[in-house]
C-alpha cells in the first residue's frame, strides 16, 4: 500500500481512477486504524452507560460508518476493499501509510494524553496547532478532499466504472451509509461526494463547521466536540454568538451542563507483542 505522501506526490491531472482507487484503500486502512484506540478506551471505562461512554461509543461506531462507505466507493467504481490484510501495529508513531507521523498512537485507558492525541486526529483545520502548518496536508480530512478532487476531475470515467458494475460486493443500512448504484452520471457523483461529505463533516478533521456536522448528519456534534466535552469536562454552549471557535477561544464553548469524568480502569497500556513477554 502506498504512502498518504505518495499519493499526495502525485500532480493533479494525473490522479486518474487508479489512482482514486489506491487512494480509497489508503483511507480504509486510516478508519479502520482509528477504532481500536478508540474502542480500548471506551473499554477502559468502569460503568459502561454514562455520558463519556456514550460519546466514545458513539465516535467508534461512526468510525465503523466510515470505513464501511469509503468500501462502498471503492467497490461501485471496479476495486475490491482488501480488509483482512489490514494489520496496524500498535504502539506506533503515526496511522497506517505513514499519516500523523508524529502521532503517538497507542491502545490504553482513557486519559487527558490520549483524548488529546484523538482530538489531533480529528481537529478541524482552524485548530490545528501551529506546529504542525508547514505539513502539506495537516489533517485525515485534507486527503479527504484532495481524493473527493479527484473524483469531481474524473467524473466521467468514475460513473462509466459504477455504469459498469463493481466486481466486490457492497454493504448497505440505514445507519449512516448506504450502497452506491448507477442511475444517471448527476445521481452517482452526488451519492459518492455525500459519501465522502458525511465522512468529513463528522470527523477527521472536518472543513468549514467547526463543532457540528452538517445537515446530512442531523446537526449533531463533530468527532472533535465529542471528544472536547469529556476532555473539557462540560458539554457544549454557544460561547460567542455563533462565531466560530479559534485556539485561543474553544475552551470557552465547553462550559455548559458538567461531564464529570469516568471511573477507569487502572490498565497497562498495550504493547507491541500484547503481553507476551510480560505474560511469560
Amino acid at each position: 500500500m502506498k504512502a498518504v505522501a505518495q499519493h499526495i506526490a502525485v500532480a493533479a491531472p494525473k490522479r486518474d481512477l487508479d489512482w482514486i482507487k489506491s487512494a480509497l484503500q489508503v483511507a480504509i486502512s486510516l478508519e479502520h486504524a482509528t477504532m481500536p484506540p478508540y474502542i480500548a478506551a471506551t473499554y477502559s471505562l468502569v460503568v459502561q452507560s454514562f455520558s463519556a461512554y456514550n460519546l466514545l461509543r458513539s465516535i467508534a461506531m461512526e468510525e465503523m460508518v466510515h470505513m464501511a462507505a469509503v468500501c462502498n466507493i471503492l467497490a461501485a467504481i471496479g476495486g475490491t476493499p482488501r480488509i483482512k490484510t489490514l494489520n496496524p501495529a500498535y504502539p506506533s508513531q503515526g496511522l497506517p501509510g505513514g499519516a500523523e507521523p508524529d502521532l503517538y498512537v497507542c491502545l490504553a485507558q482513557i486519559s487527558k494524553p490520549q483524548l488529546e492525541n484523538f482530538m489531533r486526529l480529528e481537529a478541524p483545520v482552524e485548530l490545528t496547532d501551529p506546529k504542525y502548518a508547514n505539513e502539506t496536508y495537516p489533517s485525515i480530512s485534507t486527503f479527504y478532499q484532495v481524493i473527493r478532487q479527484a473524483i469531481i476531475d474524473n467524473a466521467d470515467v468514475v460513473c462509466t466504472a459504477i455504469k459498469a458494475g463493481g466486481k466486490s460486493n457492497q454493504v448497505g443500512d440505514n445507519i449512516g451509509f448506504s450502497t452506491i448504484t448507477w442511475s444517471d452520471k448527476a445521481g452517482c457523483l452526488k451519492s459518492i461526494l455525500d459519501a465522502v461529505d458525511s465522512i468529513t463533516s463528522q470527523g477527521e478533521g472536518l472543513i468549514g463547521s467547526v463543532l457540528y456536522a452538517g445537515d446530512a448528519s442531523g446537526g449533531e456534534e463533530s468527532h472533535y466536540a465529542r471528544f472536547g466535552q469529556i476532555y473539557y469536562g462540560h458539554q457544549l454552549c454557544d460561547a460567542h454568538g455563533g462565531a466560530q471557535p479559534t485556539r485561543d477561544t474553544i475552551q470557552d464553548y465547553f462550559k455548559g451542563h458538567e461531564i464529570p469524568w469516568p471511573n477507569v480502569t487502572n490498565t497497562l497500556a498495550v504493547p507491541a507483542d500484547g503481553y507476551a513477554k510480560l505474560l511469560e
